[in-house]
């Protein structure tokens, strides 16, 4: 009799833990929910690295074009943490024209490292116009 006792106990105990399991269960409505939120959440995160990396490839397309203009080239410090302290504005109708500024450090002919500020206008994808100046 206590054997059968045990077993039944013990199967009590197994649908009471079944039970409560299944009060923790996600109804499908609600995995079809998490699933689309998810998908959502990467889309939004696939469109900012899309932005950033467009964004980094216009600053960098910039520096070059600077370093294409200036006498010791190799020598240039751009401004700490160069892609983001650099400003990128859209300009015109085209998604591919924006205007890149930011700030650099030049030598000079006497060695020293003077600080400029430069500018690029791309177009279409080029660099048209690069401005730098002291200061």
């Amino acid at each position: 009799m206590k054997y059968v006792w045990g077993l039944v106990q013990g199967l009590l105990v197994l649908l009471a833990i079944g039970f409560i399991v299944s009060l923790f269960e996600e109804t499908p409505e609600e995995k079809q929910a998490k699933i689309a939120q998810e998908t959502a959440e990467n889309a939004a995160k696939e469109r900012e690295y899309e932005r950033s990396a467009k964004r980094a490839t216009t600053i960098l397309f910039c520096h070059r074009a600077v370093l294409s203009q200036v006498k010791f080239p190799t020598r240039a410090v751009f401004d700490s943490g160069q892609l983001q302290a650099a400003s990128v504005t859209p300009v015109g109708a085209s998604t591919e024209d924006r205007v890149v500024r930011g700030r650099v450090e030049l030598l000079n002919g006497l060695g020293a490292l003077i600080p400029h500020t430069y500018g690029c206008e791309i177009k279409n994808g080029e660099v048209s116009t690069v401005a730098i100046n002291p200061g």
